[in-house]
């Protein structure tokens, strides 16, 4: 945990980075948050940043989330918002971190060899296995999809299920 004495002080540090999440506030010394937010973001735009407040307004709030921040807290701040705000911010640059090496391994898989296939015109097929000699998806999805059937989502109600025959006594 690091802090700044003013808006300054804080993009210096900042910009030397090593800082998983920023919280900030708006009203500062030689720099007000605002500002230093829009310079932060054009350095490294990775960093999540939270805004806090004690004379913000709605439009203020606008204009942070407009310039790149993560969040906007207005205070008093409630502790159990901060680390709602914060544990939220930690998870969306965790979720950066894992695309850049995600990214990273497809671009070397992509130098050994290793190819995409699929039916996707943004993979460069025509969506037609007969035009062009593009392979056709396997996935269950796809199979699912070619036999006429509906991929079931999270909100689809449970599918049905054939009651069991039970003997009945008379």
């Amino acid at each position: 945990m690091d802090e700044a004495e003013d808006g300054a002080a804080g993009l210096e540090k900042a910009k030397k980075g090593g800082y998983d999440v920023i919280l900030c506030d708006i009203k500062m010394p030689k720099m007000d948050g605002l500002e230093f937010l829009q310079k932060l973001m054009a350095h490294n735009d990775e960093v999540p940043v939270v805004m806090i407040s004690g004379h913000g307004t709605i439009d203020t709030a606008v204009d942070a989330l407009k310039k790149g921040a993560f969040d906007f807290i207005q205070k008093p701040p409630n502790i159990s918002r901060i680390l709602v705000a914060v544990r939220n911010a930690l998870d969306r640059g965790n979720l950066v971190q894992e695309t850049k090496v995600l990214r990273t391994k497809v671009g070397k898989a992509k130098g050994n060899g290793v190819q995409m296939q699929g039916e996707s015109k943004a993979l460069g097929g025509s969506g037609d296995d007969r035009e062009g000699g593009t392979q056709r998806c396997a996935c269950a999805d796809h199979r699912r999809e070619r036999r006429g059937e509906r991929r079931r989502g999270p909100l689809d109600p449970p599918e049905k299920q054939p009651r069991e025959q039970r003997p009945t006594s008379r």
